[in-house]
């Protein structure tokens, strides 16, 4: 089965992040997906940009609107996702615990993916 592990973030831990902890954070998410990949368990993973440049598109009247800034309001906002295959739900949350968010700064919120 595939899980979308979605990583979050407090918006001021992004915000006082030095470059250099920025290169270890990422380094932190490379070996994760080395794993993965190596286990040939990883669908695909990727960084998100900041919320700040996110549009989001909304049903309007007569056509959709659309509105610059993420989809919610809040202090902690989408930085990354994965999606993996793991054989149940214990797997994918073993790999999301490894995740450098679920260690330090944010959360990964884990969902199956498809219907």
């Amino acid at each position: 089965m595939q899980y979308a592990l979605l990583a979050y973030e407090d918006i001021d831990a992004t915000e006082a992040r030095t470059d250099e902890e920025q290169s270890e954070l990422l380094a932190g998410y490379g070996k994760v997906a080395q794993a993965l990949a190596e286990q040939g368990k990883l669908v695909f993973g990727d960084g998100l940009r900041s919320s700040v440049v996110a549009t989001t598109v909304r049903p309007g009247t007569d056509q959709a609107i659309v509105t610059d800034g993420p989809i919610t309001e809040g202090r902690e906002h989408l930085i990354g996702v994965f999606v993996i295959e793991a054989t149940d739900l214990d797997e994918a949350l073993n790999w999301a615990g490894q995740m450098p968010h679920a260690q330090t700064s944010g959360g990964v919120e884990i969902r199956p993916v498809g219907a």
